[in-house]
């Protein structure tokens, strides 16, 4: 879906770290602004939940929020499906 994308022709070192460390606030939030209004956000958020990209902003998540969005529904069930 890149080809429909806000990011298409944006150079993709703004969604990765430098070096594949921690992204600073202000790098984190100015890719993310790049996914807010996008046509294709919830494509590319399944999408990067799915392989599970271990940098980077896709679908406007850092890899720390796939990561707890991909643990949350578990959590739930195990505190309320007892």
């Amino acid at each position: 879906p890149r080809t429909a994308a806000n990011c298409r022709g944006i150079e993709l070192d703004v969604f990765f770290p430098i070096g594949q460390g921690k992204m600073t606030g202000w790098d984190e939030s100015r890719a993310k602004s790049v996914c807010q209004a996008c046509t294709v956000l919830d494509a590319c958020r399944r999408w990067a939940l799915e392989p599970r990209p271990e940098f980077g902003i896709f679908g406007g998540l850092t890899a720390d929020e796939r990561r707890a969005a991909l643990t949350a529904p578990r959590r739930r069930r195990m505190t309320h499906g007892r």
